[in-house]
Order: structure tokens, then C-alpha cells, then sequence
């Protein structure tokens, strides 16, 4: 519980890095432009913010292993992966997906949908790209890493799946969540390439947004 506390109070001091930075530099720039244009160096600059911060830390207390595009291990894993998520995908959003879709929604979520900063800004900038990679280093990074000592590979799973689905605070999202972690943890226990479920996890956000 102590690493899934941990791993969780991370992501929320991101997040919330994120929405200061955010706001200082559209205040900023805002004397000099207007609208979607400073609203994108907005979220460029604190992605890059992110990065920086993000990658500080996982040299120092993570071991993410490097893999090269051009192993055919790795590019084989590429197709069966991108063949699992959008497999799901089309399964859950047929089945299951209907009936989830019924529960209710958190109100907070809700009303963000309807204000005005929930534009195709923050969806590209913050749901497809920024949330990805700062989910991942989270749920397939840190979390994993942890728990797959003391733990099975089967528990390491469902944990870091259960952990992910409820950090997006909504019965809606976390229902989807939880087994999208279960894919996507089950993925990086095989390759250890914390890339890969980056890459994956903007594809699954980027279907789930256009389609």
C-alpha cells in the first residue's frame, strides 16, 4: 500500500506542477497572444516540464531498460500489442462498454466537459500525449517495478491495473481503465519497455477521442 500511495501522490503533484506552470505561462503569454495559440505553448512547454522532471527521477531510483526499434523482437511485440488494445477496444466498446456507459458520471468530470478550457487543446495536449506518459511512468513504471519483487506476476498485474483504475476517480473510466492496465501491465512484464505501453496508451486515448 505504502508504493501504490506513493505512486499515486506522484502523479498528483504532477498534475498539479502541471496546472501551476500551466497558468503562469498563459497568464504570460496571454499579454502577447490569445486564444488556442498560447493555450499550445501552454502545454508544450509544461510536457517538456514533465519530461525533464520525469526523467530525473528514473535515473536515479528506476531501471527502465532501453530497447531499439529495429530488434525484430521488439517490432513483432509492436504488432501483437497495437493488435490486442484495438481488439479490446472494439470488444468492450460493443459489449460491456454499453452498459458502463449507463453508470454515472463523476459531476466534476462532467462539468470540466462543459467549461470552456476543455478544448482540442487539452484533448491533444493533455488526455492523448501528457496523461499517457506521465500514467505510464506511474502504473507501468514505478509501480511495477515495485511490487513484481515481493509479488507474482499474476498480482503485480491486477494490482497496478486495480491502482490505475482508480486514480481516474470515475466508475465510468475506471472500469475501462482497469482492464486496459490489465493489457498494458500484462505488455510491459513481457518486453520491459516502458515505450512501448507509452505508445499504446496514446493509441487507446486517441481511439477512444476520435472514434
Amino acid at each position: 500500500m505504502k508504493i501504490i500511495a506513493m505512486a499515486v501522490i506522484f502523479a498528483v503533484m504532477v498534475s498539479f506542477i502541471h496546472n501551476i506552470l500551466k497558468d503562469l505561462i498563459s497568464s504570460f503569454l496571454g499579454l502577447f497572444f490569445s486564444g488556442l495559440l498560447y493555450e499550445s505553448i501552454s502545454f508544450i512547454l509544461s510536457l517538456i516540464f514533465i519530461l525533464l522532471i520525469l526523467k530525473k527521477i528514473s535515473k536515479k531510483h528506476l531501471d527502465f531498460p532501453q530497447h531499439s526499434w529495429s530488434n525484430w523482437t521488439t517490432n513483432i511485440w509492436l504488432g501483437i500489442s497495437v493488435v490486442m488494445i484495438l481488439s479490446y477496444l472494439l470488444i468492450y466498446n460493443n459489449t460491456l462498454g454499453i452498459l458502463v456507459s449507463y453508470l454515472p458520471i463523476n459531476p466534476l468530470f462532467q462539468s470540466f466537459q462543459e467549461s470552456p478550457e476543455f478544448n482540442i487543446n487539452y484533448i491533444v495536449f493533455g488526455v492523448i500525449i501528457n496523461g499517457p506518459i506521465v500514467e505510464e511512468v506511474v502504473s507501468r513504471g514505478i509501480i511495477i517495478q515495485k511490487l513484481q519483487k515481493r509479488f507474482s506476476q499474476y498480482k503485480v498485474i491486477l494490482i497496478s491495473a486495480l491502482t490505475f483504475a482508480t486514480v481516474h476517480f470515475d466508475i465510468q473510466q475506471g472500469i475501462n481503465a482497469f482492464f486496459i492496465g490489465c493489457i498494458l501491465g500484462y505488455i510491459y512484464l513481457k518486453t520491459k519497455s516502458l515505450l512501448l505501453c507509452i505508445f499504446l496508451h496514446i493509441l487507446n486515448n486517441a481511439y477512444i477521442i476520435l472514434c
